[in-house]
């Protein structure tokens, strides 16, 4: 593996929930609400991030352009992954299952 490479898996996992909340919005596969996002990932993690970490992922993934925001006011928002967002997403999920292959053996 190269330096390269191993900075690339840093930079897709970074911030923990933002990953997971990619890999949510691709395993659940249609755009989400404020809500949904916070539940796909107390369903996915056993635990939610808080309402301040939740709106900071949000926003961080919509300035990275990995989602997508629509909605007149905040309370509207839907988010949906990009190409680029479902692209990062497909890699963490990569090496989410080369992690759970490698424990299970």
């Amino acid at each position: 593996m190269s330096y390269d490479q191993l900075q690339e898996i840093n930079s897709l996992v970074y911030y923990v929930w933002d990953a997971a909340a990619l890999v949510c919005f691709q395993g659940r596969n249609q755009p989400l609400r404020y809500s949904e996002v916070g539940a796909a990932l107390a369903e996915w993690g056993q635990r939610r991030p808080s309402d301040s970490d939740l709106t900071r992922l949000l926003n961080r993934l919509h300035d990275a352009g990995l989602v997508s925001r629509n909605g007149a006011r905040r309370r509207d928002h839907i988010y949906a992954l990009t190409p680029t967002g479902h692209k990062q997403a497909t890699k963490i999920a990569a090496l989410i299952k080369a992690l759970q292959a490698n424990t299970l053996a």
